[in-house]
């Protein structure tokens, strides 16, 4: 090889290393594009912005029946125990009952709610209400087919412990539902007129369910009963007067029922559950479907007559 033509290889092998360092991706770069490829970039490629995974409420919903249930295996444990412990925790459950305007005028209950707390706190249950409303409408749609259709942000909320539930609505209504009762029968039992008021319906079936509650009556279970249903029957004809059946069975013997609820944020509902403590205490599960149902077909028939 002559001089000339070892010159003119030197210069080109030059080029082409400076070509090649210029146009290569760095170590850096390369790594870069690796993670991208096995998914592991989350930022969008137009804007830069980093995308949000979607909520997955059926998977929440799953790992919060578990938790249900492990936070009343939990407290069996507790109540077990011979001795009581400083570290001991409260567990109270509730009812989650739901509304939604003209679709869904009354209240249906469609959801249980556990707490464990050291603590006794009323804020604490709407802060659950408030913190699980994603799953709380997911449950409602579960239970019954009617809450298909609504909004989210339309739904409203109560909350009652669940003794009381199944002292005042699930007793009167589920145990007595196969009894029919017709309105003008309803009222001779409270001994009501047509034109009476809420005022004068009231009065006579909180005297009645005084007279034969169970606690001083035992021998009235049967009356008692009637009581209940013959206010559930005349409560249904009014309840398109804008007055709430759910809400009024019980009379003044059921305080703890409250509804609706204001809705917190999510953020502001979490931060409330953390700073007791209870956030990691606390789940959602879902009523049985065929008792949600019984609530909605009473509600619909209501409105039907």
């Amino acid at each position: 090889m002559n001089y000339f033509a070892s010159i003119f290889l030197l210069l080109l092998c030059s080029h082409e290393a400076v070509a090649f360092h210029v146009t290569s991706p760095s170590a850096s770069a390369s790594t870069t594009s690796l993670w991208a490829g096995m998914g592991m970039a989350t930022k969008n490629k137009k804007s830069g912005t980093v995308k949000k995974t979607p909520y997955d409420v059926n998977a929440s919903l799953l790992r919060l029946g578990k938790k249900y249930d492990e936070l009343l295996l939990n407290n069996a444990k507790t109540l077990r125990k011979e001795t009581d412990d400083d570290d001991d925790l409260m567990t109270s459950e509730y009812v989650i009952a739901a509304r939604a305007g003209s679709i869904v005028p009354d209240w249906i209950p469609v959801a249980q709610l556990v707490l464990a707390r050291s603590e006794e706190d009323s804020v604490l249950p709407i802060a659950a209400a408030s913190y699980y409303c994603r799953e709380l409408s997911q449950l409602a749609i579960q239970g019954s087919r009617v809450f298909q259709s609504v909004p989210r942000n339309l739904m409203e909320y109560s909350v009652e412990p669940a003794d009381s539930f199944y002292k005042y609505v699930y007793d009167a209504v589920i145990d007595a539902k196969s009894v029919a009762m017709t309105t003008a029968q309803a009222r001779e039992i409270l001994g009501v007129a047509h034109d009476d008021d809420d005022a004068a319906i009231k009065h006579k079936y909180r005297r009645l369910s005084f007279d034969y509650h169970p606690d001083r009556a035992a021998d009235k279970e049967e009356e008692y009963g009637r009581v209940q249903l013959a206010y559930e029957t005349i409560g249904m004809r009014r309840m398109s007067q804008g007055h709430s059946w759910y809400a009024s069975l019980g009379g003044r013997a059921r305080t703890d029922f409250v509804g609706p609820i204001e809705l917190m944020s999510i953020e502001k509902a979490e931060n409330t559950l953390k700073a007791s403590n209870v956030l990691l205490q606390s789940a959602v599960c879902g009523l049985n479907p065929s008792m949600v149902q019984s609530f909605v077909a009473r509600s619909q028939s209501m409105l039907t007559r």
